[in-house]
């Protein structure tokens, strides 16, 4: 049995609150509370990320695998990873317990963009995330990540 483990934090009265479904389905959005980090995105830097750094248009509507690098999945891109435009942060990530997942780019974005609308647009908020993907495995969240330049994150690069 699949137990979502969003649905499980929200009643473990964690730092996060639900607002709302993404894509129209039961995956809801949670949004930070203040209580939970100190680093506020701002919404023009989240937004220029979003549209211009996660992966060519030309690639939204194609499936694509998400894998820890230890799923040994060829041609898998290999998460975690996460991308920094000044004061955001947008990570994805395949959930614990799943070694990969299958989503395409323009649902990863459209995920984005709904935690952008809904968790930073008001000012004060800080972000949050959403789970997508064909077994609801892969996270998208969108957080402050302190001032700093552009650049790509990963497990096995650093900073790039």
């Amino acid at each position: 049995m699949f137990i979502n483990p969003l649905v499980a934090l929200t009643a473990a009265g964690s730092s996060l609150q639900t607002t709302r479904s993404h894509l129209g389905s039961d995956s809801p959005i949670l949004c930070y509370n203040p209580s939970y980090a100190s680093a506020h995105p701002f919404f023009p830097d989240c937004q220029q990320l979003i549209t211009r750094h996660i992966s060519p248009v030309s690639a939204d509507l194609t499936p694509v695998v998400f894998a820890h690098r230890s799923s040994s999945q060829p041609g898998a891109f290999i998460v975690p990873r996460a991308w920094r435009v000044g004061t955001c942060m947008v990570a994805i990530d395949v959930l614990a317990g799943d070694s990969r997942e299958v989503e395409t780019w323009g649902a990863v974005k459209k995920a984005a963009i709904d935690v952008l609308l809904t968790c930073v647009a008001e000012g004060e908020g800080l972000g949050g995330f959403v789970v997508t993907g064909e077994r609801w495995g892969l996270q998208v969240e969108v957080r402050g990540s302190g001032k700093g330049a552009a650049g790509v994150l990963g497990i096995d690069k650093g900073a790039e």
